[in-house]
């Protein structure tokens, strides 16, 4: 068993290793900090894709809105110009 060393822990060297822990865990606060800030930035790209896609979705949506809406316009002047007919045919 080997002696133990008898210098007297001074104010200056306390003060000294918490300084030195104090540094050594902030600059592993700031290197987690890092990854998480890294982490958000991917997610970030990733959300920024889907508003792509969103947006894209919507335009395709007011064309079928559009062509839908067309559609039965255009069935209801049919169906109007038929129900005419057959009211003129029938004396109404």
């Amino acid at each position: 068993m080997e002696k133990a060393d008898n210098k007297a822990i001074t104010k200056e060297v306390l003060v000294e290793v918490v300084t030195r822990s104090q540094a050594e865990l902030a600059a592993m606060m700031a290197k987690g900090f890092e990854a998480v800030d890294k982490r958000f930035d991917g997610v970030d790209k990733r959300f920024d894709g889907i508003d792509k896609s969103l947006g894209k979705i919507g335009i395709r949506l007011d064309t079928v809105e559009m062509k839908i809406d067309r559609a039965l316009y255009t069935d209801n002047v049919n169906l109007e110009r038929r129900v005419k007919k057959l009211e003129n045919k029938v004396g109404i």
